[in-house]
């Protein structure tokens, strides 16, 4: 696990990837629009570890994104795939030693698949400091 820059007591685990799970994302919510042409949905599994003193609620899901060769980042918020099966909750308040798992999707560009990193941007940085993790 790995504590990323300004994450408050929270450290950040990529555990797994499903790297082609648009059909997947299709079947769990019939009413999940397919990707656009050219791309296809990305789904990476992660754990949320929290070491801080009160209970609280992980950084939000927005400082998490997907960069691959072609340096174009993939968001939650931009590049959603809609519902997903064990979606990962970002409002679950967690103590202090416990964590959370669950599942990110993005619709990624089929060409940077293979080459794609898990980018943690920190908020508020002024030196824009980053921290990026391998997708098995």
């Amino acid at each position: 696990m790995i504590r990323p820059p300004d994450g408050q007591g929270w450290k950040l685990k990529v555990n797994k990837s499903i790297p082609n799970a648009t059909r997947a994302v299709l079947r769990w919510n019939k009413f999940n629009p397919p990707p656009r042409a050219g791309n296809q949905f990305f789904i990476v599994n992660i754990t949320l570890a929290y070491s801080g003193k009160e209970p609280t609620s992980p950084f939000p899901p927005t400082r998490i994104s997907v960069v691959g060769r072609s340096n174009v980042p993939s968001t939650v918020t931009d590049d959603s795939c809609g519902g997903i099966p064990g979606q990962l909750h970002f409002r679950t308040r967690v103590r202090t030693g416990g964590s959370i798992s669950g599942n990110m999707c993005f619709s990624v560009r089929k060409t940077d698949v293979r080459s794609l990193l898990l980018m943690y941007q920190a908020a508020f940085s002024t030196d824009n400091r980053q921290v990026f993790f391998k997708v098995h």
